[in-house]
C-alpha cells in the first residue's frame, strides 16, 4: 500500500510542476511521462529483486544505495553500448560496385 501512495504522490507532483511551470507541448509531456515511467519501473524492478525492508531508516538507506548502484550500472552500460555503436564503420560495403 505504501508503494502505491508513493507513486501517486510522485505523479501528482509531476502534474503540478508541468501545469504551473508553463511547460507546454506534447513532447515535453511525453518526455516527463517517459522519465516518470522509467523511474517507477526501475524502482519496482530493484525493489522486487532485492526485497528490502523499508520499515526502518537503515533499510531505506540500503535500498537507496542498491538503487543508486543499479542506475549507475545502467548508465555505464548504455554509455559503453552507444560508444561501441558510434565507433562502428557505417560506410557502405566498398567491395560491391554499384
Amino acid at each position: 500500500m505504501m508503494w502505491w501512495l508513493f507513486v501517486v504522490i510522485v505523479a501528482v507532483v509531476f502534474y503540478f510542476v508541468l501545469k504551473y511551470q508553463n511547460l507546454h507541448g506534447h513532447i515535453t509531456h511525453l518526455a516527463v511521462l517517459s522519465l516518470l515511467l522509467f523511474f517507477v519501473l526501475s524502482v519496482w524492478y530493484v525493489y522486487s529483486t532485492n526485497s528490502p525492508n523499508l520499515n526502518t531508516l537503515d533499510g531505506v538507506v540500503a535500498f537507496m544505495k542498491v538503487y543508486g548502484t543499479w542506475i549507475s550500472a545502467v548508465f555505464s552500460n548504455t554509455n559503453g553500448a552507444v560508444g561501441y555503436i558510434v565507433h562502428q564503420n557505417w560506410t557502405g560495403n566498398s567491395t560491391i560496385s554499384g
